[in-house]
């Protein structure tokens, strides 16, 4: 089968080719007997917690497999056989599925390489197939926006915005917070019970909560292996977040961040590298771990073609999950090849406590990934952006990208 190449501003579309097996058969069972069709599949948790998801298989010769996330269609390509099983990479992410295909169900494990496993399934469905199965029609009717908590043993609890979109039972939204926001999230509101779930190869997620009126009570999170955290939230037309731009400065006494690090291919760089000076530079906190930092990066790839004729650089400084940059280098290369990304992409370090502080000492407590720093022509830090409000936020990421080009171009238009 051909591999085919398509770039879409949000969404790729790739077909992928399926390869042989690495004992040395011909053609695998993907190709003859992986149904075309609407497949619901589910993550089982360790709290005994179905994360269901749909995916989308398509072609005859030519099969394509799109993992299907809310408003978002995602390729899962690379897809390989290896000894009776079916292993299907995710994304970018240092993730994959395993799994034994029969009688058009699939059976195996999600496994976050080097970190867990949970048990996977799937099924044939049709176009009528959904998440969640709805034993009533809905009693309550949600609101556009809410004030949400989530609360935690020892802390505060987590400010978020909650926004919701309700046709019928089904429930689209996410949750907006300063760290970045939920990313997709789709469900059902079942009589007041309200589901919701979003998978996209790196988030397992499923919320459950009971709709009263105005408030959403008894709610509960689940995210990948273990985590459980109860939240709530009230109907407030007015909910909104702390300014993006007052979260994280610079250490008092500084106005400008010095750094070298290497990039993928061992070349250490640096601002005051020649390639930097007297130009507007955007410095990208992130990780090849994070959705929401592969989110802004489908947003800065381009704006970076599109602008860099006009004095702009960009670059992405990656804490890993990695201890070194041989362990790093395999992912920062896929994340460019998968992203169209022609930035340069550092390894700062390795992820863990107080590594972003260590890595980068003028730049107070970084609390997000991403963190977004704009530096001037003249090298001094202008605004400092945490967290992204990204497709999933709708008008607000809409609202972001204004603002963005506004800061943008009136960095780009003045004089040294």
């Amino acid at each position: 089968m051909k591999l085919h190449f398509y770039l879409p501003l949000i969404t790729a579309i790739l077909f992928f080719a399926c390869t042989n097996s690495e004992n040395g058969n011909n053609e695998t069972a993907l190709e003859t007997n992986f149904s075309n069709g609407i497949w619901r599949g589910t993550i089982i948790n360790d709290h005994n917690k179905e994360v269901p998801f749909l995916f989308e298989v398509t072609g005859e010769a030519e099969k394509s497999i799109f993992l299907i996330n809310g408003e978002e269609k995602l390729l899962l390509n690379e897809v390989k056989s290896k000894e009776d099983s079916l292993v299907i990479p995710m994304l970018v992410y240092d993730a994959e599925i395993v799994a034994k295909l029969e009688d058009n169900t699939l059976n195996g494990y999600y496994n976050r390489l080097g970190a867990y496993k949970l048990a996977f399934k799937a099924n044939l469905g049709n176009e009528s197939t959904t998440r969640f199965e709805v034993k009533e029609q809905p009693t309550q009717k949600l609101s556009p926006k809410y004030a949400t908590s989530f609360f935690y043993d020892n802390r505060d609890p987590k400010t978020a915005v909650g926004l919701f979109e309700q046709n019928g039972e089904k429930v689209t939204g996410t949750f907006m917070s300063e760290t970045g926001d939920y990313r997709f999230l789709e469900g059902v509101l079942d009589g007041n019970a309200l589901k919701l779930s979003a998978f996209d190869g790196s988030h397992i997620y499923r919320f459950e909560a009971t709709v009263d009126g105005d408030s959403i009570k008894d709610g509960i999170f689940w995210s990948g292996k273990s985590w459980e955290q109860k939240w709530n939230a009230q109907k407030d037309d007015n909910a909104k977040l702390r300014d993006a731009s007052t979260l994280t400065s610079l250490k008092e006494g500084y106005e400008t961040i010095e750094f070298s690090f290497p990039n993928e291919e061992g070349k250490m760089i640096s601002l005051s590298d020649d390639r930097y000076k007297g130009k507007v530079v955007i410095l990208q906190i992130l990780g090849t771990w994070c959705p929401n930092c592969m989110d802004e990066t489908k947003f800065l790839a381009p704006y970076y073609d599109k602008n860099k004729d006009k004095g702009v650089e960009i670059i992405g400084l990656a804490f890993e999950n990695a201890d070194n940059l041989e362990a790093a280098a395999p992912k920062l290369k896929r994340m460019k090849n998968k992203l169209g990304v022609n930035y340069e992409l550092l390894y700062a370090a390795k992820r863990e406590s107080g590594a972003t502080e260590k890595a980068l000492p003028a730049i107070s407590k970084v609390m997000s990934y991403p963190t977004t720093i704009f530096i001037d022509k003249k090298g001094k830090v202008r605004k400092i952006h945490t967290g992204f409000s990204g497709p999933g936020t709708g008008k607000y990421y809409e609202e972001f990208q204004e603002d963005f080009n506004l800061f943008m171009d009136k960095l780009i238009e003045e004089k040294m």
